[in-house]
């Protein structure tokens, strides 16, 4: 907890007074007067872990199992390391990680005699501990860290998102092996995640979430410094080094709109809690006359019409968020001429009604999200760059994907809350490069074939399935699903039945994959 606004508080208890006689609820925080502010009960302080436990802590993260029995000169150095850490777990378990599988004495040695040490820094303080982690970072991972200090305290980051903000800013770095930016963001994240950076890691099938612990905030706040800022109460001013900013959910569009006013090259501007803060065009204007720069531009939330024609002026716009405004109806023509547009964000636009005609122009685009009127996806066909297409809540939607002809690249695709789709069309053979296909809460869907074809050539490459609550799926696709090694059935009570072990008239079709999952059971290993 961090807020120290007495009155925010009571009105909190207000609410939680209601709750059954006996129930208690703890409260963690690093600072002394929100505790008095809290405090129904004598504050408990919590004391650093003893050595012994520390260095318990730090051997797990720095060897295998029984592993540090074979190097007892490194545990006596670890054991010097350990007593700089001040008993905190975090510090221990992050520098345990920066040194697992170094078996070099010089490498501990470096940690352990680091000039960081030796900084100035208030009893308790581990940003030394942290920051020398940090320092052995490679130089690609240091800047995409930094950068995540965007982000609100405990706020759950989402690997898509991430991974989009850090491509739209330039941070991931190309391949020589031609391996794909999203692949390369994710392997970013799992590397932050392997060193401790990042934690509480969740799996959530197609994607997964995790957050920063408070102290690693710190950190990243402490490296970006002026670059990147959270704005969450009426700063006096703002520093115009700024170039990434974040806006809290309780500023009003006046307080937004002057620290807009107080900025300069701006690179990101970012409303991570969405739909609190009304947006409309007085700010849009602001940003387009003022930041011809910037590469992401979140309007998520926002109230108005359309986009002006203006929006082509931001040439070097990457990212684009219009999800969750319910009053747009269209996108100006002049938004196809943003052709270093990489990501756009259309979902939860329930009164969206058409894409442009020239929507094809945008060459670059590659990350999709959209809710529309249509009855077909039609304007998408020309997207040779897109990788990933999410579709939400398109009611009206009968037709897939007319015309896709070109969309070669793509490699995920989610369809959720389609309640008029029957079936996909014969244009999903022109998916070869297709790995995630997730169906969700389309009731009438009835086939995966299309239009009866014998054969659907574009999911051989096919390597994730997800079908939920699709109470008219008959069958699964009669093509070959050779690549698929993982398949989540759930709410789909006719092709439960044919995908049993053995007996079912699918199970041929999908014996040889290695994780099956129908209806949250793991299907027996074959």
């Amino acid at each position: 907890m961090w807020n120290e606004d007495r009155q925010k508080w009571i009105e909190l208890r207000t609410f939680l007074m209601n709750g059954a006689k006996g129930n208690k609820i703890v409260v963690t925080t690093r600072s002394h007067p929100v505790a008095s502010i809290m405090g129904t009960v004598p504050t408990y302080i919590l004391e650093g872990l003893p050595h012994v436990d520390c260095l318990s802590v730090f051997l797990k993260w720095a060897f295998n199992e029984g592993q540090e029995k074979q190097h007892p000169n490194l545990v006596k150095i670890g054991d010097d390391i350990v007593e700089k850490c001040n008993g905190v777990p975090l510090a221990a378990r992050t520098l345990g990680s920066l040194l697992f599988s170094k078996f070099e004495q010089r490498d501990w040695l470096y940690v352990r005699d680091n000039d960081i040490w030796k900084l100035e820094q208030k009893e308790g303080d581990i940003l030394p501990a942290l920051r020398l982690s940090y320092e052995q970072l490679p130089s690609y991972l240091k800047c995409c860290f930094a950068y995540c200090s965007i982000f609100p305290k405990g706020r759950v980051v989402y690997n898509e998102e991430l991974v989009h903000m850090w491509s739209a800013q330039g941070l991931i770095e190309p391949s020589k092996k031609k391996q794909e930016l999203d692949d390369i963001g994710n392997r970013y994240i799992k590397e932050l995640l392997s060193r401790s950076f990042f934690q509480e890691f969740e799996d959530c099938n197609f994607y997964f979430t995790f957050k920063m612990h408070d102290l690693m905030h710190d950190l990243a706040s402490s490296i970006s410094q002026t670059e990147c800022t959270v704005i969450d109460c009426v700063s006096p001013t703002v520093s115009r080094m700024v170039r990434h900013v974040s806006f809290s959910y309780d500023l009003d569009e006046k307080e937004i709109l002057r620290v807009v006013g107080e900025l300069n090259d701006i690179r990101t501007i970012y409303f991570p809690f969405k739909l609190k803060t009304p947006r409309g065009e007085p700010f849009l204007k602001a940003c387009i006359s003022k930041f011809k720069c910037i590469k992401m531009l979140d309007l998520s939330g926002s109230n108005f019409d359309t986009l002006p024609n203006s929006i082509s002026n931001l040439k070097h716009l990457r990212l684009l968020d219009l999800s969750l405004n319910k009053r747009i109806k269209k996108l100006p023509n002049s938004v196809c001429k943003l052709f270093h547009l990489q990501t756009l964000w259309l979902q939860g636009c329930v009164g969206f009604e058409n894409l442009p005609k020239e929507f094809g122009n945008l060459i670059s685009l590659r990350h999709l999200w959209i809710t529309t009127k249509q009855r077909a996806l039609t304007g998408i066909g020309r997207l040779k760059s897109l990788r990933l297409l999410r579709i939400f809540k398109c009611q009206n939607l009968e037709f897939l994907l007319q015309g896709t002809q070109s969309l070669t690249a793509l490699r995920s695709l989610l369809i959720c809350d389609c309640r008029s789709l029957e079936s996909l069309e014969h244009s999903m053979k022109q998916l070869p490069l297709l790995e995630q296909l997730m169906i969700i809460d389309c009731e009438r869907l009835n086939s995966l074939d299309g239009n009866g074809e014998d054969h659907v050539p574009g999911l051989g490459n096919l390597r994730y399935l997800l079908l939920s609550n699709l109470p008219e799926l008959e069958a699964l696709p009669v093509c070959s699903l050779t690549s698929l090694d993982r398949l989540v059935i759930e709410e789909c009570p006719q092709l439960t039945e044919r995908c049993k072990k053995t007996t079912g008239e699918d199970w041929h079709k999908i014996s040889h994959v290695s994780e099956i999952y129908i209806d949250g059971v793991k299907t027996p290993e074959n």
